[in-house]
């Protein structure tokens, strides 16, 4: 499930920047140059790589205007392409989405506090399959409701042509 993707990446996202800040400190230190942007130094504590155009803020923070699935959709080939582990498995249909849907979801996700432990991520996973299986079910209501009216306009017109 696409939701899921997002707040896989806002957890990502969490755990990646707890080790940046420790690889920043320790940098500021060694004399042997910056490990900040290295895979490795974040494999090696256990978290994955995300590269600038693959983090949740990135994608949190770009305009309406832009097509937000396609960077969502590149973020996760990106993810994938840096954590060889993940190859195949991030969803990549977020193009299937309205760029005004994919920013109302990655803003509630971003209300997430960073400090949740990882138990509540199926208690978040459970609550977004409530509210889109809610969501499906207003959309299927106005997608009848919407076939009444073009069988009703479309009989008003037929009528008007037979006159």
């Amino acid at each position: 499930m696409p939701v899921l993707g997002l707040i896989f990446l806002r957890f990502a996202e969490v755990r990646f920047a707890v080790q940046r800040a420790k690889l920043e400190k320790g940098d500021a230190s060694s004399r042997h140059g910056s490990r900040v942007e290295q895979p490795a130094a974040y494999y090696a504590a256990g978290s994955l790589y995300l590269p600038a155009e693959a983090r949740f803020d990135y994608l949190l923070h770009r305009p309406e205007g832009e097509d937000i699935g396609a960077k969502v959709n590149a973020a996760m080939r990106d993810i994938e392409k840096h954590n060889p582990q993940l190859a195949g498995v991030l969803p990549k249909t977020y193009n299937l989405f309205t760029s005004t849907l994919l920013k109302e979801l990655l803003k509630n996700i971003s209300e997430i506090p960073a400090s949740m432990d990882y138990d509540a991520f199926g208690r978040i996973y459970e609550d977004f399959k409530e509210q889109l299986e809610t969501m499906n079910e207003k959309l299927e209501v106005l997608n009848a409701a919407a076939r009444e009216l073009e069988a009703t306009i479309a009989s008003n017109v037929a009528e008007i042509l037979e006159t």
